[in-house]
């Protein structure tokens, strides 16, 4: 099983308009995510999924610690997150 097969979402088979999910973010998590300069660390996320008229958005509120290189000086250090992110109202579409 893929680590990242946890975090998929059935969006067609959502039972009501509104969904709430948490996660827990760790290594194996930063390891398997692509594109990243964050191979560690350690955050709660929690995800709102609210669906209206075929289209959804998404909530995300995430905090923890991720390990990450230094801009200036490229040594590894801690940096604390707490962030909330709300998307665009999207809709799904089919992966070829």
């Amino acid at each position: 099983m893929d680590v990242l097969d946890s975090y998929k979402i059935d969006l067609k088979n959502m039972r009501t308009d509104v969904a709430e999910y948490q996660f827990a973010l760790d290594d194996a998590f930063f390891e398997a995510v692509e594109g990243t300069l964050v191979k560690s660390g350690k955050a709660d996320a929690d995800l709102k999924i609210r669906e209206s008229g075929g289209a959804y958005v998404f909530t995300f509120h995430i905090k923890g610690t991720v390990h990450v290189p230094c801009d200036r000086c490229l040594d590894d250090m801690d940096v604390e997150l707490s962030l909330i992110h709300i998307s665009e109202p999207t809709r799904p579409r089919l992966i070829s």
